[in-house]
């Protein structure tokens, strides 16, 4: 074998074997509030209304948080195609 494939397998092994850090997961219900930036800046966070929840890892479509937008017709091609949004929460 070459020398420099050797090297590179020392280095590959080397590099493998370090340790990872350690994940933290966010998975799991978790309570939101999506409040008006404007009120955001005069509101303390703990005075926030945290009664809506989600579940991670998802989004706050699959959750069906927001009000919902429609075209007049209802659910047409691109709302069922996901090209796009079922609610909105801006």
């Amino acid at each position: 074998m070459s020398r420099a494939f050797i090297i590179t397998l020392l280095v590959m092994a080397t590099l493998s074997c370090r340790q990872q850090p350690p994940m933290i997961s966010l998975e799991g219900a978790w309570q939101l509030s999506l409040e008006d930036q404007a009120d955001d800046a005069a509101i303390s966070p703990l005075a926030h209304d945290y009664s809506r929840s989600v579940y991670l890892p998802g989004t706050l479509d699959s959750a069906g948080i927001g009000e919902p937008v429609l075209s007049p017709e209802g659910l047409n091609r691109e709302v069922m195609l996901h090209l796009q949004r079922k609610v909105s929460y801006v």
